[in-house]
């Protein structure tokens, strides 16, 4: 294997929300192949409230330390009411010379600093695994596990020594770095300061540390309630874009209310995924093209020259402002140039919350199948339309139960070469034996119910 490929396996989440304990697996690790040069899709589904969002927001918290960036404010609001603390533990796929499975296990807890509640680091673990050539997969070891608030950087002394080579400067420099980190409410083992020592240790699986954060960076893109709220409410347009000459995503919002300034190179930029979006987008809502209205040259606020324009809607000759379209056109556009990039590169994942959003149903189906059929990267998504079910494997798809624990499924009695659509509704009405996957409400209560009310 000439190329790098990293792919997502799975996330293990505990105390998130409203989930207790639930484990997602990608199809490829459900069938413990790994990776098959194909895309990868996972669809999650459930009735309200039963868990869906929380695997989002599990792997936005994920992407966020990998990335080496600091714990939002609000992720306090994560943790399961009652509880104190949560953990998250995902695993990685990185193949090329030689297999190997990467687990990352972070463990956060409420605390009250200066009489304020927020969401501190408590652990984290980072341990692999090879694959060998003979299918037999060897156990984890584990390759570093740092606790905040311990002096020493590592819990155990073998791996100081390792990453240093004894040197103590380099120790120093690790203690450091850990305290920093901590202090700044970031990962540690995932510190951009970390990159040197870690490239520069004899032991190579250190090497790939960095190498996974550099993929969380610019090939993980989790879409979350947040990204189609702003759309919904007409008051901005997200894209996220990966630049070719950086490890870091690009995040460029453009306003629906009214035009914008860009500077220079990040106008270019724009126009570049605008014109990528027309190459795709007439395919999916025959007659629409966008089209980038300049009106001249404008400096920004910090004194750079910049391009002030706005995003417009073209249909068979008719040009409005992009805002007026539907919702659902609005939320495939901000997406397209993602799931571009999903479908073209096997180390891409893609998590979009709620991808039905608006979205006519027929086209959904039809956008997953050609994903499924001949992409390259990997999508998960939740949903409540049920189109996809008619279109992807039994394998691909994920229910959520009514439980808090074991929150996540695959329903074994379903057949694939039958309606899961209309499997998965027979199993509402009467039951799996798998596991409860829906909380019974009877009409005649919801009659009671609004006429009580």
């Amino acid at each position: 294997m000439n190329e790098r490929i990293i792919r997502f396996l799975s996330v293990e989440i505990n105390n998130i929300k409203n989930v207790a304990k639930g484990i997602v697996d990608m199809p490829f690790m459900y069938d413990k192949s790994y990776y098959s040069e194909r895309a990868e899709i996972l669809g999650i589904y459930g009735q309200n409230g039963s868990g869906k969002t929380a695997v989002i927001d599990a792997l936005n918290l994920v992407k966020t330390l990998m990335s080496g960036e600091t714990l939002p404010f609000d992720g306090i609001n994560l943790v399961q009411g009652g509880e104190k603390e949560s953990s998250i533990c995902v695993y990685f796929y990185i193949g090329d010379e030689q297999e190997r499975v990467y687990r990352y296990v972070i463990s956060v807890e409420k605390i009250k600093e200066n009489g304020i509640d927020k969401l501190s680091i408590k652990e984290e673990t980072v341990s692999c695994r090879m694959l060998t050539s003979l299918d037999k997969e060897l156990s984890y070891g584990i390759l570093a596990r740092s606790k905040n608030g311990s002096k020493q950087p590592f819990e155990y002394e073998e791996d100081i020594e390792e990453l240093t080579g004894g040197d103590d400067d380099k120790r120093i420099d690790l203690t450091v770095i850990k305290r920093l980190a901590y202090k700044e409410n970031r990962s540690f083992l995932f510190a951009k300061e970390m990159k040197e020592l870690c490239e520069n240790s004899e032991n190579t699986e250190w090497h790939y540390i960095p190498v996974l954060g550099e993929y969380a960076r610019r090939n993980l893109f989790i879409i979350n309630q947040g990204h189609s709220g702003v759309i919904s409410v007409d008051f901005e347009m997200p894209f996220s874009v990966r630049r070719k000459d950086s490890d870091v995503l690009d995040q460029l919002v453009v306003s629906l209310a009214e035009p914008v300034v860009f500077e220079k190179e990040k106008y270019a930029l724009f126009c570049a995924v605008i014109s990528e979006i027309n190459s795709i987008i007439s395919a999916l809502i025959p007659g629409i093209e966008l089209k980038v209205k300049e009106y001249g040259a404008q400096t920004t606020k910090n004194g750079n020259e910049g391009v002030r324009f706005e995003l417009l809607s073209s249909r068979d000759g008719a040009v409005f402002p992009l805002r007026y379209e539907s919702e659902g056109i609005k939320k495939i556009i901000s997406i397209l140039n993602i799931l571009a990039l999903m479908y073209n590169h096997p180390s891409v994942f893609v998590a979009i919350d709620e991808l039905d959003a608006g979205v006519f149903e027929y086209l959904l189906g039809e956008l997953l199948k050609v994903m499924d059929e001949t992409g390259a990267g990997q999508l998960l998504f939740t949903s409540h339309n049920l189109r996809p079910l008619e279109m992807l494997d039994k394998n691909s798809i994920l229910f959520t139960s009514s439980g808090a624990d074991g929150r996540y499924l695959r329903i074994n009695e379903l057949d694939s070469g039958h309606n899961l659509r209309e499997q998965y509704i027979r199993a509402l009405r009467l039951g799996s034996d798998t596991g409860n996957i829906y909380s019974r409400t009877l009409k005649s209560e919801i009659r009671r119910a609004f006429y009580m009310a």
